[in-house]
């Protein structure tokens, strides 16, 4: 916490001329009390009523400083808007992952409603009726929502440990992502944000495994999708939108 409020102050150093300090100094603060869910909880309850308009914005991390994990996350909310047919606008910012309430990119904006990360977005979707159900059972969307589950927590997780926890990876990782940031803050934030990585790990069970039992626990919920699929090109129905956005994101 003691970090937190330091790279805070190293902020207020460094960028207090370029406007954007009142949005990084929230993110961090909040982050050091501890109460992101509170925030993106009142965020999704307080946006207005319209489901979607043509000036809805996909706010994503510059592509020179984004990594893996925040990458494959934008491109599955991308291809799920355009599968589901809603038009929308992308822009680059530098301080996407300090818009969101939990740290989560990308960012949607729909109106005066924000949407973090791709959770997010398919809740606001699923709560606006914009994702259709293609006809499935019930037993069949529950089956879908476990591997949905599966590919969150076990292939997502794989990936944060690929980006921050690997000894072949972290430099670059670190490399990339503090050159958003001048020095000596670069150092502070990439610390940072591989000590969020270890403490979500952690939170997963994962804490102390190396990259043998990591990759192992990957491998094997592939294989399960691998088996789930068999020989049909899709989980589903060929017209299900989630789960062909999910075949995208494997």
């Amino acid at each position: 916490k003691v970090i937190d409020f330091a790279s805070f102050f190293f902020f207020f150093s460094f960028r207090k001329d370029e406007g954007r300090i009142v949005i990084f100094a929230s993110r961090l603060i909040m982050s050091s009390l501890g109460i992101n869910d509170h925030i993106s909880f009142m965020m999704f309850q307080q946006g207005d009523a319209e489901a979607w308009d043509s000036s809805s914005r996909v706010l994503e991390p510059l592509s020179k400083f984004s990594l893996l994990p925040d990458l494959c996350h934008t491109l599955a909310v991308k291809a799920l808007l355009h599968i589901c047919k809603l038009p929308f606008q992308t822009e680059e910012q530098s301080n996407v992952e300090f818009m969101s309430s939990d740290g989560s990119v990308p960012v949607v904006q729909v109106g005066s409603l924000v949407a973090c990360g791709y959770e997010g977005v398919i809740e606001h979707l699923n709560a606006k009726g914009l994702l259709p159900s293609c006809g499935m059972t019930q037993q069949e969307q529950l089956d879908i929502k476990s591997y949905t589950a599966l590919i969150l927590g076990k292939l997502c997780a794989t990936e944060m440990f690929a980006t921050w926890c690997s000894e072949n990876n972290f430099d670059q990782s670190s490399c990339v992502y503090g050159s958003a940031f001048p020095w000596p803050l670069s150092r502070v934030m990439a610390w940072r944000k591989a000590r969020h990585t270890h403490r979500y790990l952690a939170a997963v069970g994962w804490k102390g495994c190396d990259a043998a039992e990591v990759y192992g626990e990957a491998g094997r919920a592939l294989h399960a999708l691998s088996i789930r699929l068999g020989s049909t090109e899709f989980f589903g129905s060929e017209t299900c939108v989630k789960v062909k956005v999910f075949h995208l994101r494997l």
